[in-house]
């Protein structure tokens, strides 16, 4: 098999697939009108396209209108297929593992097209033309313009923040729920900053005033913070809300409330 110019449209769909994961790889936080362009490559059109020419290497296979909604229709059981792998691995399904599985998949899928075209003949080979025509043109500008939409519809407009409580054993119910006044007790404070900015966020612990003002440092977008601590339950009996307060930085009104409701046996005997 030689590899020349007759596939130098393979060779770049394997160059940008490599060259997106390893973007997304390096530099995970970044965000831009770029990425977001050179991800849908990699999601909707390069395994796709590499796919699309493993099935129907020859140029009298299929039209070129067909062969560029095949682009888009044939990425969607290669994603699957690398979904499906992901959540039954220990990387799990997540932007970074993501890309990868995409990267590999989109490289294999050209190698093999690679194998696949070099077994036609040259002159029945589907190489697409360098100068397209208008029509060509046409269809690539409009599939285009549809993707933009969907992105712009479909894009993430909330912006929000987690904020949750952790029991010692991680779980969300495992905290200790029957208490004397006095008693110490751990949870773990979890924030998520889904903002699309850096946010610093203080949270209080009205309850407990031996905990103080606990600051965060600036947290980037979809990023984690996480607190462990040891409290002591208030005075009372019967059933008690414990608040937890989480504020931005700046607010004079908490932004996220928390509260945990525990069993108070009574007041404790000096």
């Amino acid at each position: 098999m030689k590899i020349d110019q007759q596939n130098r449209d393979l060779l770049l769909v394997m160059m940008l697939a490599v060259a997106v994961g390893a973007w997304v790889v390096l530099f995970p936080g970044a965000h831009s009108p770029l990425r977001v362009v050179l991800g849908f490559l990699i999601m909707l059109a390069l395994p796709g396209y590499a796919l699309m020419l493993v099935l129907f290497p020859r140029r009298s296979d299929l039209d070129f209108a067909d062969r560029l909604i095949l682009c888009l229709g044939l990425s969607v059981p290669v994603i699957a297929l690398v979904g499906v792998i992901l959540n039954f691995s220990p990387f799990r399904i997540k932007p970074v593992p993501v890309a990868v599985g995409m990267t590999i998949a989109t490289v294999l899928l050209g190698g093999v097209a690679l194998w696949r075209r070099s077994r036609v003949a040259l002159a029945e080979r589907f190489i697409p033309e360098m100068r397209p025509t208008a029509t060509q043109v046409a269809w690539i500008v409009g599939f285009a313009l549809m993707a933009f939409v969907v992105y712009w519809v479909a894009r993430p407009n909330e912006r929000f923040t987690e904020f949750y409580i952790l029991g010692p054993q991680g779980g969300l119910e495992s905290y200790a729920r029957q208490l004397r006044p006095g008693d110490e007790f751990t949870v773990t404070l979890v924030l998520r900053n889904f903002e699309r900015r850096y946010v610093e966020y203080q949270v209080r612990v009205p309850f407990d005033s031996s905990i103080g003002e606990l600051r965060t440092p600036a947290i980037a977008h979809e990023g984690t913070w996480a607190r462990t601590l040891r409290l002591k339950a208030p005075a009372g009996s019967g059933r008690t809300q414990l608040n937890f307060d989480l504020y931005r930085l700046g607010d004079s009104t908490p932004y996220r409330q928390l509260y945990l409701w525990v069993d108070l046996a009574g007041s404790t005997q000096p």
